[in-house]
């Protein structure tokens, strides 16, 4: 299939109309868009052909593929067109049932979205059904520095929560009871605990500290290892910092623990990273695909006791990944826990924990602890 772009025949040969690509391109996008709330499959494909051209066309896409005589693409400065298809991408995905897609999507705007697309593009994430409620106000300080430790369920009754003042919250009477000393965290393992995901020159890595670093009710500590989880494309200042890890987590958390080492996720896959006992990396991290049993025992706040549920965090709310056999057929089941009120509840999302048997689902958002019965 062509696409026509206008060019002027003069008298010295072919010359570029000024407003091509993009007036071309800006006609393919508001085609997309108006198309999306109706027939969401053929606005994706047209906004897809809408990037890939641009990026075929112009250098500031990165890698253009058209040449014109000596230069390689044209300088086509901020494209709205470009802008405007990448919203829509978010809103068709989101349409066809892509949540995760449409996530991924919606993190990766450019520039070339304008304020009023990407404000409708971030309105495709309606609230879910999932009803929440209030389980009590809980100050954790920054809590940074141990995001994975911070929630977490002792029982199906009872749920734990780090900070100045740790409590044990059950869950049947919805009492709150300040903590003596704070029981030992599941991301605990032997002498060694595991913070956080952050992205490092190889790729995505799990951060290891010792253990006595992470068994006060707050604190920051000290990086001993950081197996890798998944490789990346180097990043920019590497070269200059080689081991300077940043706050990018890539959508990769740490589960828990287990006896083949630490069980991680991103909303698409599973994996296990095999440490030996000072936290080093002792091989490389292997996929377990929807179909094999999780690694049993598993210690930790992110997954049920049996690997059939899992959580990842993500700006706009948690996803809830089960892992399922259905008629014969083995996959994933993913869905978004978007609470009403979820945007409107103050403070950012900074931790989330899943019952032992799967079933419920504690939320720390802002300084407030919310529960979700599944």
């Amino acid at each position: 299939e062509s696409v026509p772009f206008t060019w002027l025949d003069r008298p010295s040969g072919f010359a570029r109309e000024r407003a091509e690509p993009e007036r071309t391109l800006g006609q393919m996008a508001n085609v997309a868009k108006r198309t999306v709330m109706r027939a969401p499959e053929t606005a994706l494909a047209m906004a897809d052909k809408t990037l890939s051209l641009h990026a075929a066309f112009c250098r500031e896409a990165g890698e253009p593929r058209v040449s014109f005589g000596d230069s390689r693409g044209l300088e086509c400065g901020s494209s709205s067109a470009a802008g405007r298809a990448e919203a829509t991408r978010v809103v068709a995905l989101a349409k066809t049932g892509d949540t995760l897609g449409a996530l991924s999507a919606l993190s990766a705007l450019s520039t070339n979205v304008s304020d009023e697309d990407r404000g409708w593009a971030e309105g495709s994430f309606p609230a879910s059904a999932d009803e929440w409620q209030k389980l009590a106000d809980h100050a954790t300080g920054d809590g940074r520095e141990v995001r994975l430790g911070t929630l977490w369920f002792e029982d199906n009754t009872h749920l734990i929560a780090r900070g100045p003042a740790p409590v044990s919250i059950d869950l049947t009477s919805g009492e709150s009871t300040i903590l003596p000393a704070l029981p030992e965290p599941p991301i605990v393992s032997g002498e060694l605990a595991v913070l956080d995901v952050r992205r490092t020159c190889a790729g995505y890595s799990a951060i290891i500290v010792g253990k006595a670093a992470v068994t006060f009710a707050v604190g920051v500590a000290q990086q001993t290892a950081a197996p890798l989880i998944a490789r990346a494309e180097s990043r920019p200042g590497c070269d200059a910092v080689p081991n300077r890890p940043t706050d990018d987590h890539g959508g990769w958390t740490v589960l828990g623990w287990a006896p083949q080492g630490l069980v991680t996720a991103n909303a698409r896959e599973l994996r296990i990273v095999p440490v030996t006992a000072r936290g080093v990396a002792a091989g490389e991290p292997t996929v377990i695909p929807p179909g094999t049993p999780a690694p049993a025992p598993i210690r930790g706040a992110g997954i049920a006791a049996d690997g059939s549920r899992y959580v990842v965090m993500t700006p706009r709310g948690v996803i809830l990944v089960t892992r399922t056999r259905l008629d014969g057929e083995v996959g994933t089941l993913s869905r978004l826990i978007r609470p009403e009120g979820f945007e409107q509840s103050e403070g950012a999302l900074r931790a989330v924990a899943i019952s032992p048997d799967g079933t419920k689902l504690a939320i720390l958002k802002g300084d407030a602890i919310y529960l979700v019965t599944l």
